[in-house]
């Protein structure tokens, strides 16, 4: 399981991983990258779901199980950020920076043991 904006998850397929590929917004973003795993012989899914949202994680892991019938492996790989100067961060932006970057990695891999 891996995000979708990177190589990560071809790389992956190409070494014999059936691969899903989680996205929280870029859907068109996430299924080229499963059409390039499927187009090159290996297996691919997409799967919405923002790894700050204890839900959506819950749904990654059962949507992965589904699909294959069980898990092996967790790419903690999501990621926000919005390069401008420091000042103009708000607090809200810190908040989805923190959630995505350091709760959401602790949830995904406590649903994973």
């Amino acid at each position: 399981m891996t995000g979708a904006s990177k190589g990560i998850a071809r790389e992956f397929a190409a070494a014999g991983a059936s691969v899903v590929v989680n996205y929280a917004s870029s859907a068109a973003g996430a299924e080229r990258v499963v059409q390039d795993i499927q187009a090159r012989g290996g297996t691919a899914i997409a799967v919405q779901g923002d790894v700050s949202v204890p839900a959506d994680v819950e749904r990654l892991f059962a949507r992965t199980v589904d699909a294959y019938g069980r898990f092996d492996m967790l790419v903690n790989n999501a990621g926000v950020y919005h390069a401008r100067p420091l000042e103009t961060v708000t607090r809200q932006e810190i908040d989805r920076q923190l959630s995505v970057h350091v709760t959401g990695p602790i949830r995904m891999t406590q649903e994973a043991l």
